[in-house]
């Protein structure tokens, strides 16, 4: 008999216990019943837990509520708590984008976590494109999974804008730098690497969309 699955954990503490306690249940429940659990393996690469940085998922957040601001005035409807807090983006008026803050956290594997567990900030955010009349309402890896490609719009806003405030957000901080160390021998060259390094950080930051819920 061969057996099969997959092991989920919110942090690596808690994922390499369960790895370590599964194998140690799987032999000894064999040797109770007088066989053998043999050939146990596990992946050489497991996908660590998805964390957002917490710098990053607020500039994630705060991008959103701006863009979901702007869609409303566009559509002439200048109240601030129109379209925060709903389930999706685009019901309705093609401009109303609605922001939701899930609360619980997602087991689903994700292989963006290896930039968050390889010290880059980042923060990990999902469009959704849920609507029923249209028949889009289905998940991701559902056969039956339609795209609403009237929603592409939304991402690609999101995704430029993001860009635009975190680098503004490293040219800012590269002045400062700059300017409190004039006179000091901090080099240009010094200045650019950690420029670059910010770049690398939030570029990734831009790409990612929150871990808080289900894919």
């Amino acid at each position: 008999m061969q057996l099969q699955g997959t092991l989920r954990a919110f942090t690596d503490d808690v994922f390499q216990r369960l790895q370590r306690r599964i194998t140690e249940v799987i032999v000894a429940t064999a040797q109770l019943r007088g066989c053998n659990a043999t050939d146990l393996t596990w992946s050489p690469t497991p996908y660590p837990p998805t964390v957002n940085d917490p710098a990053a998922a607020g500039l994630a957040m705060r991008v959103a509520q701006q863009l979901a601001a702007a869609a409303r005035a566009a559509d002439g409807d200048n109240s601030s708590g129109a379209g925060v807090g709903g389930t999706g983006a685009g019901a309705g008026s093609p401009n109303n984008i609605m922001i939701q803050e899930l609360g619980e956290p997602s087991m689903a594997a994700e292989d963006f976590s290896f930039f968050g567990k390889g010290g880059i900030p980042s923060a990990f955010v999902m469009l959704g494109i849920g609507n029923a009349t249209l028949g889009t309402d289905v998940s991701l890896h559902n056969h039956m999974f339609q795209m609403d490609e009237s929603q592409l719009h939304v991402g690609a806003a999101l995704h430029a804008s993001l860009a635009f405030e975190a680098l503004s957000q490293v040219a800012t901080a590269r002045g400062t730098v700059e300017s409190s160390t004039s006179g000091s021998g901090v080099s240009h060259n010094t200045a650019d690497a950690r420029h670059c390094d910010g770049m690398r950080g939030l570029d990734d930051a831009e790409a990612g969309m929150c871990n808080a819920g289900p894919a």
